[in-house]
């Protein structure tokens, strides 16, 4: 069973391998969020670092798609928004995505630190995806098992199932 960290490690490998050649780093490096050349970051090896780097680009995409959503003076809820944006605008598209990828870490993050089993298993849903698309050949195999295993924890082990729900 791969444990929180190595999970953790893989998902950050995702995102730096989406994010490697889109001057990502480029602009990290001159917000002096991380020193230039700082290659690290896409392998998901140093993960403190990444992990940091990730909450700012989020905090910083989040903010920069919601004032182009006031500033487009449109009609639409935010969401019907960003999908009409997307299918206009393959950059858009590209950083959306990234966003998106993102947020799903966070969350993972968040199901560790909270003992969110619920949290753990929708945050693993979210991942699976992107690790068979970006081609990580060992992780989708046992992650995939894990996952599954999760979810039918509640019926093969309700003991387990109960206390992970209630004394997380």
């Amino acid at each position: 069973m791969l444990g929180a960290l190595h999970i953790e490690m893989v998902m950050l490998s995702c995102l730096g391998d989406w994010l490697e050649d889109s001057g990502w780093l480029t602009a990290l490096s001159n917000a002096d969020v991380t020193s230039p050349g700082n290659d690290s970051l896409c392998t998901g090896h140093s993960v403190a670092i990444s992990k940091y780097a990730h909450q700012v680009t989020a905090k910083a995409l989040y903010i920069l798609m919601r004032n182009a959503y006031h500033h487009s003076l449109s009609q639409k809820g935010f969401e019907e928004w960003r999908a009409e944006m997307e299918s206009c605008s393959p950059q858009f598209q590209f950083w959306s995505i990234a966003l998106r990828m993102q947020l799903n870490y966070l969350l993972f993050m968040r199901s560790i630190r909270t003992a969110n089993f619920v949290l753990y298993v929708y945050s693993l849903e979210k991942l699976l995806p992107w690790i068979f698309a970006l081609d990580h050949i060992h992780y989708p195999r046992w992650l995939t098992v894990h996952h599954y295993d999760m979810q039918m924890l509640q019926v093969t082990n309700p003991d387990i199932y109960y206390e992970f729900e209630h004394n997380g």
